[in-house]
């Protein structure tokens, strides 16, 4: 890149060089990124590149050089901002691999030396990276705006939340399928809905004034999950998704959830890193079941948009109370309550952008006789408004409730990756029949 080789070749950068890296150990690249960009440094180093210095404002390191792989190692007290030659990773004839010292975002430059000996950093790393970063402009005004703070999302939000979901993940299924989806792939209603539903557990990323991020949030009692959680595309690889996913972890958990879930792409390895990362298993899935909605009257004793109730047989402390609110107050369908079981029925679109479709995001009975009842009250419902489809997601742990929907004619759908973390993890595995999906 000529600015860059013109930005290091500049006087004023090469002086301000500690003595080993000047012209007797040209720089052969300068990249100016954030902790994200430092990863991807890692994983790229090439035989060329024999040690490198990545600071950030706080006087702490990261080097690159040949040897084991990469760790993260915490900042020594007392420093002073120099990185101790023991510390370093022993030499060997391995690939090249990175050393991560202190913080974990980084604002200013990585430099690449020719040199193998490493020697204590004598020039202020401040001064420095603050004058690269004036010499670069705009290739490292992304970086210098990339401070983000997390808050809690308000109704103002929902439309540019609307968008970025949207692009975020059409931009996803082109890169994991080679296709492109046409069109919104969320419904126009998901944010209000899901708003109303946890107002507490929603989120934004914002950078300067503007929204770049968003993760919605559920919270039945006990259980809580999140999603669709979206970054802005051209906002993608600063750690922004991580932040947010932390923020749901710590709401959720202050507020009483033992066990935490997500449904993703299975094809889609940053994200299950990310999730593994954040102590989340991949081990289960979500199974989407769907057909036509038969005419049928509503079964005798259901009870519609009744008092919800706790329901203790699927996980202790669950509690759907927040979905029958708000389903009513948004005013996006029905709850229907038989005995002891609760269905919700939405037959205005709440997630995906096809208005065709009755979207049942939970079913829970105790019983075979309950859940057919329920099954067969949602299809009434769904009928009478006027849609075609009803859709659901199963967990794949419960095989009783994806045998009784086969009988009931459904058809099985696409499969996603559920990843949960905390205790009773295999709870769906119980003798009870349970549809609930955490899109």
């Amino acid at each position: 890149d000529p600015e860059r080789q013109a930005a290091i070749a500049a006087p004023e950068v090469q002086d301000a060089l500690p003595p080993h890296q000047r012209r007797a150990a040209p720089l052969s690249e300068l990249i100016v990124g954030t902790r994200a960009e430092s990863r991807r440094l890692r994983r790229d180093a090439h035989a060329e590149v024999a040690n490198g210095v990545l600071c950030d404002t706080a006087h702490r390191y990261v080097q690159v050089k040949p040897g084991r792989a990469g760790e993260f190692i915490p900042a020594t007290a007392g420093s002073g901002g120099t990185h101790h030659p023991t510390r370093h990773a022993s030499a060997g004839t391995g690939g090249h691999s990175a050393s991560m010292v202190g913080r974990a975002r980084f604002e200013l430059a990585v430099s690449w030396s020719q040199t193998r000996r490493f020697t204590g950093l004598s020039y202020r790393p401040r001064f420095l990276s603050r004058l690269i970063l004036d010499r670069l402009g705009p290739v490292s005004k992304k970086v210098s705006e990339s401070d983000v703070h997390i808050r809690p999302m308000l109704e103002a939000d929902l439309d540019a939340v609307l968008e970025i979901t949207n692009s975020a993940f059409r931009e996803l299924v082109e890169r994991t399928t080679g296709r492109r989806p046409e069109g919104p792939m969320f419904a126009s209603g998901l944010g209000r809905y899901r708003l109303s539903l946890d107002p507490l557990g929603c989120h934004v990323a914002v950078r300067g004034d503007e929204v770049v991020g968003a993760n919605f949030s559920v919270l039945r009692g006990t259980l809580g999950w999140f999603g669709p959680l979206a970054v802005r595309p051209d906002a993608q690889g600063l750690g922004i998704a991580q932040l947010l996913v932390q923020e749901f972890v710590r709401s959720a958990g202050e507020r009483g959830a033992t066990l935490m879930g997500l449904e993703t792409m299975a094809n889609s390895p940053q994200h299950v890193h990310l999730y593994m990362k954040l102590g989340f298993r991949p081990s289960w899935t979500g199974i989407s079941f769907r057909r036509e909605a038969r005419a049928a009257k509503l079964p005798s004793g259901v009870e519609v948009d009744g008092a919800a109730h706790e329901l203790n047989y699927v996980y202790p402390g669950y509690d759907a109370a927040n979905d029958v609110r708000a389903t009513r107050s948004v005013k996006t369908g029905v709850s229907l309550r038989f005995g002891d079981g609760l269905a919700v029925c939405h037959t205005v679109s709440t997630l995906w952008a096809d208005p065709t479709i009755a979207y049942v995001p939970l079913i829970a009975a105790p019983d075979r006789e309950t859940f057919d009842v329920l099954v067969r009250a949602v299809e009434a419902v769904a009928r009478e408004h006027g849609k075609m489809r009803v859709v659901t997601q199963v967990p794949g742990s419960s095989l009783a409730t994806q045998h009784a929907l086969l009988e009931h004619g459904y058809d099985t759908g696409g499969a996603a990756l559920r990843m949960k973390r905390g205790e009773a993890l295999d709870y769906d595995a119980g003798p009870f029949f349970y549809c609930d999906d955490w899109h």
